[in-house]
């Protein structure tokens, strides 16, 4: 999601937006049709744009800054990022009957 940017959109004759790219790790091409919510998450922050990429990526620094304020807010002495990503695949997903093949 980092990379994708406008060149990989594309519209069909019949309306339909489709994500075109080609995964590193396989170079086979992945065509993958956007249904209403994923092209109204699109719609909202097209405005917001800062380049030719579709989201505006935040700094691992600044996530862990805000991750430090949350820390804060809940009593936490430390959190690191890994924690806190570690926590809530381990905990949370399975909680809520996350397959464990999913969140792995």
């Amino acid at each position: 999601m980092c990379n994708l940017s406008q060149r990989h959109l594309s519209t069909q004759m019949d309306g339909s937006l489709w994500i075109s790219i080609k995964p590193q790790k396989t170079k086979s091409e992945c065509n993958i049709r956007l249904l209403d919510i994923p092209k109204q998450i699109l719609d909202k922050y097209l405005d917001e744009r800062k380049s030719d990429k579709v989201f505006n990526m935040i700094s691992l620094k600044c996530v862990c800054k805000n991750l430090e304020k949350i820390a804060v807010l809940w009593g936490i002495e430390h959190i690191t990022f890994h924690m806190a990503r570690h926590n809530f695949g381990t905990h949370i997903t399975l909680s809520q009957g996350v397959p464990i093949e999913t969140v792995s």
